[in-house]
């Protein structure tokens, strides 16, 4: 559909950006795609913040670290019928990649706590602590609900959303962009990563059992998702 043809002041578009699944990356390209408007980011906003911006037909583009819940709630009484897309990846890669990032980042949430404990250490401090730093993420960002369940978020995905990709395969999301907004994309460089990343192999079997359990429903809707997407 040609650019031109697509009416972004009834039906624009919001990139539900779930932490760590390559989302600066993609916000890179819609930026260079839309220099004029760039991605309107919603998080951290209020309520009647994000009310106001959703009934703004001026905003065509929309991106953050926002549940599609808050989202769906606040474009609900604005007249227009958005279109959601997002990125999922593999559960616990994701956790491990938001490790190395607060670590390397003095600015992150976690900094403090990354930089002073081994992963190991760190996801049993979490477990204890802040558990929803490990468990359903995925799942509660893209749920209407917000529920931690495998099935709602995949029904959410195959009912709510216009796109959904996996971060191993970012040329396949952005083809899909392509599509959504009727004209080409840039492709950027990866960006936000980590320098020295964790991998699955610092695990000890017991961390490796707290992280298999806490990313269980995350891990079920990353392979149904996955399942669908290859077929």
């Amino acid at each position: 559909m040609p650019a031109e043809d697509i009416d972004f002041a009834l039906q624009p578009l919001i990139f539900t950006h779930i932490p760590k699944t390559a989302g600066t990356t993609v916000n890179f390209g819609l930026r260079k795609a839309f220099p004029d408007q760039g991605a309107f980011h919603l998080h951290r906003r209020s309520e009647q913040e994000l009310e106001s911006l959703a009934a703004d037909p001026a905003l065509h583009v929309y991106s953050g670290h926002l549940p599609y819940m808050r989202a769906a709630a606040a474009f609900a009484t604005a007249g227009r019928r958005p279109r959601y897309m997002t990125v999922l990846r593999e559960p616990i890669d994701r956790i491990l990649s938001a490790y190395s990032y607060a670590r390397e980042t003095p600015k992150e949430r976690w900094h403090d706590l990354a930089s002073s404990h081994d992963i190991n250490a760190f996801v049993a401090t979490m477990k204890k602590k802040h558990p929803q730093f490990l468990v359903g993420k995925q799942c509660r960002f893209v749920c209407p609900k917000g529920s931690v369940s495998a099935e709602a978020a995949f029904t959410s995905l195959m009912d709510n959303f216009a796109l959904v990709g996996l971060q191993k395969d970012l040329e396949g999301f952005f083809l899909g962009i392509e599509t959504l907004v009727g004209q080409p994309l840039p492709r950027p460089k990866r960006r936000n990563q980590s320098s020295k990343r964790v991998t699955q192999d610092e695990l000890d079997a017991k961390t490796l059992t707290i992280l298999e359990k806490a990313t269980l429903e995350d891990r079920r809707l990353y392979h149904k998702t996955l399942e669908w997407l290859e077929s």
